[in-house]
C-alpha cells in the first residue's frame, strides 16, 4: 500500500520517490520508510508505528542492525511469521543485490 501522507515528512514530499507501506491483514503495526523529520543521512530508513488512540501516527525508527548508513526503501515482512522486517535497497530486487 502507499505510505499515507500524514505519515511522509517534508523530505520524503520532495524527493518525488515512492514510498510503499507494508501493512497487515490482521492489524498491528505498520512498517514503511522515510527519510526521516530531518533528512540528514540522505537515505531512507525504516519506521513502525500503530494508530493511536487520538487517531494519529507515532512513528519510530527501527533501531539496532536493520538501519545501517545505507539506503533502506522497502520493508519486506517474511510471511506467517513474527521476524522483524528486512530491510530491502532500492527497487532493484527484494533483498537489495543487484
Amino acid at each position: 500500500m502507499v505510505t499515507p501522507d500524514e505519515l511522509l515528512t517534508n523530505y520524503d514530499r520532495k524527493s518525488g520517490e515512492p514510498f510503499l507501506t507494508y501493512l497487515p491483514t490482521g492489524g498491528g503495526p505498520i512498517y514503511f520508510s522515510s527519510f526521516g523529520k530531518d533528512g540528514k543521512t540522505g537515505a531512507r530508513h525504516l519506521y513502525r508505528s500503530e494508530l493511536l488512540p487520538t487517531g494519529g501516527w507515532q512513528p519510530i525508527k527501527i533501531a539496532g542492525y536493520i538501519n545501517t548508513a545505507e539506503d533502506a526503501a522497502y520493508a519486506v515482512m517474511a510471511p506467517r511469521t513474527a521476524r522483524p522486517p528486512i530491510s530491502a535497497a532500492r527497487a532493484t530486487t527484494a533483498w537489495g543485490a543487484g
